[in-house]
């Protein structure tokens, strides 16, 4: 069941968000946000990072995206994974969409990010891919096929699971082209306030691509 690692670190990342995004001066739910904050709107892409092969699928790599949007703070975060280490074979992709907001907390330069879940779509990119996840009913499912999208909100997959309407709770800093989000640990894996990051992932920097 999506246990909110690395979410976004990454998660982590990954229900429906109430509130536009932005700068809010609230407390740390960060739910009503009357400023739009430009300042992570863009692409950024991480280089590819070996995984542990855990779960039904094992996962021997990632590359984590992360596209933040102007209006009403849009962001989709997705995972793309690889049966390889090298990033080169690919076995499905991870959209986990929601909105953003930044809320006060952190310390400058780090900013405390809030990302509600709207909702996450998985997407095979390969038939082989797709076969071992109807194999393994992955998600609960026996129909996927390559490149065929599946809404799975609320559903467990390899362990993991995002619900409408979860706030993942992380930290960021841009340095520039870079941005860090923050590093994850079995005591803070960003499912509640409490348990936000509270260091930034400085090893694995996501780079500006547009």
């Amino acid at each position: 069941m999506l246990t909110r690692n690395n979410l976004f670190s990454v998660a982590a990342l990954a229900g429906a968000l109430t509130a536009c995004g932005g700068v809010s001066n609230n407390d740390d739910a960060g739910r009503k946000i009357d400023d739009v904050d430009t300042s992570l709107t863009g692409r950024w892409v991480s280089a590819c990072t070996p995984q542990k092969a855990l779960g039904l699928i094992p996962v021997a790599s990632e590359i984590n995206q992360m596209d933040f949007g102007i209006a009403q703070g849009d962001v989709v975060k997705t995972i793309h994974r690889f049966d390889d280490t090298a990033c080169a074979s690919a076995l499905y992709d991870q959209d986990i969409v929601g909105t953003y907001s930044l809320v006060a907390g952190a310390t400058a330069p780090v900013q405390n990010l809030n990302i509600n879940v709207k909702s996450v779509v998985v997407t095979p990119v390969s038939d082989a891919a797709a076969g071992k996840m109807n194999e393994d009913k992955f998600c609960g499912a026996t129909d996927w096929a390559v490149n065929g999208k599946k809404d799975v909100t609320g559903l467990a997959c390899g362990g993991k699971q995002f619900n409408g309407g979860d706030v993942v709770f992380d930290l960021t800093q841009r340095d520039g082209d870079n941005l860090f989000l923050g590093k994850a640990s079995f005591f803070n894996d960003g499912t509640s306030a409490a348990e936000r990051p509270t260091a930034l992932d400085t090893e694995h920097p996501l780079a500006k691509t547009k």
